[in-house]
């Protein structure tokens, strides 16, 4: 009988003591390491049109669920806004249709959860573009006494821009630059004359030239000894990036 009082003494004891401690808090798991994969189409886009966002995050087939947010910097930016957010189903999978209106480069951000870690993606750069009146060189030289071009192709509902430059050894009544459109092969014509003030020796001027036909070419002349440079442009309707 002393024994079992005894026995029953010490195990209150141990019990008691138990109690006041606490039993060890189980491990946690550790959240697994993740990656997200990300593709932003179509490319190019146009601009304002929109632009579909999809990839995978998490690790595996399940246990990703969560959130990832979409960020985008325009190509002549230095940092990322954020535009918009997509949830993560279990599999890892995502996807978000979002407006895009100028050039640049589309990141993911993966918040991750309880078993997953968060991740970032790889850039995507997706090129948008849209319908602008554009200047294009049509002619680019610089030279002395006389050029004739190779054959060129025009727009005939626009005027080109001439930029002129001359410069002379000396001064003199002789001096000149002419710049002249010649079509081919229906022999349309117009052209520029300049002449330095005051006999000088040198210019700098600027003027308009029509082509008519959709081919011709630029014929240069100039006194000799005379260097000049010559830029012909015209407006053009392209679809480029903006």
């Amino acid at each position: 009988m002393v024994m079992r009082r005894g026995t029953r003494w010490v195990t209150a004891l141990v019990a008691a003591a138990m109690a006041t401690v606490g039993a060890a808090p189980p491990a946690q798991a550790v959240a697994a390491t993740s990656a997200v994969t990300l593709n932003a189409g179509p490319e190019p886009v146009p601009a304002g049109a929109m632009v579909t966002l999809s990839g995978t995050a998490g690790r595996g087939t399940t246990g990703n669920g969560g959130v990832v947010r979409f960020y985008f910097r325009k190509w002549n930016a230095t940092t990322a806004t954020f535009i918009t957010s997509a949830r993560v189903a279990a599999s890892g999978k995502f996807t978000k249709q979002t407006r895009q209106s100028t050039s640049g480069y589309w990141h993911a951000v993966y918040g991750g959860n309880s078993v997953r870690r968060t991740a970032t993606s790889a850039v995507d750069y997706v090129e948008a573009r849209a319908w602008r009146n554009v200047p294009r060189v049509r002619f680019n030289r610089t030279g002395t006494g006389g050029y004739t071009s190779p054959v060129l192709t025009w727009s005939t509902d626009r005027l080109a821009s001439v930029a002129v430059l001359l410069r002379c050894p000396a001064g003199s009544t002789s001096n000149y630059l002419s710049v002249s459109w010649n079509g081919k092969p229906n022999f349309g014509w117009d052209g520029a004359w300049f002449e330095p003030a005051n006999d000088g020796t040198s210019l700098s001027a600027s003027t308009h030239i029509d082509p008519t036909e959709k081919t011709g070419y630029i014929r240069v002349t100039a006194q000799l000894g005379c260097t000049w440079t010559v830029k012909i442009s015209q407006s053009v309707r392209s679809y480029v990036k903006v």
